[in-house]
């Protein structure tokens, strides 16, 4: 169990990589999203940044889970099968969210005390103003994904 004092330590943050790609395993494992991804042009200046309130009776963290506005795109087309031409900013904010939740149900296991999960925001950033945070990265058949644990 983590301790909310250290949550950029290497082992916290390894803990956190493992529980995001076991659960990116789960979802192509159980067909969830279609596989290969499509390609998707990305002009690397978008990230898609969602966040969820991780909470308990002495506790309140954020769970942030970042990824490129490209691989967003393609995972909603992954999960939907809508063309890609469809997808919307704010689908694509609308699957990250989705995904941060799940996240954070495994990741609230690595708080010592009871927790429970608020519900998720999502938005579209530009890379250049992203506020820097000790992050795992993750890379997956699924993505690529920058993940932190923290204090709210």
């Amino acid at each position: 169990m983590s301790d909310l004092l250290d949550h950029n330590t290497s082992e916290t943050l390894d803990e956190l990589a493992e529980i995001v790609a076991e659960t990116l395993d789960g979802l192509a494992e159980a067909g969830a999203v279609t596989t290969p991804l499509p390609l998707v042009a990305d002009d690397s200046s978008t990230v898609i940044e969602a966040t969820l309130p991780i909470v308990g009776p002495d506790m309140r963290a954020r769970l942030t889970v970042r990824t490129s506005l490209a691989n967003a795109i393609a995972l909603t087309v992954g999960f939907t099968d809508e063309p890609v031409d469809d997808v919307t900013v704010d689908d694509a904010c609308g699957t990250l969210a989705e995904m941060c939740n799940v996240f954070g149900g495994s990741a609230k296991t690595m708080f010592s005390e009871e927790t429970a999960l608020e519900v998720p925001t999502c938005r579209a950033v530009e890379l250049d103003t992203l506020t820097p945070l000790a992050t795992a990265h993750v890379t997956h058949e699924l993505g690529t994904f920058d993940v932190h644990v923290g204090e709210d």
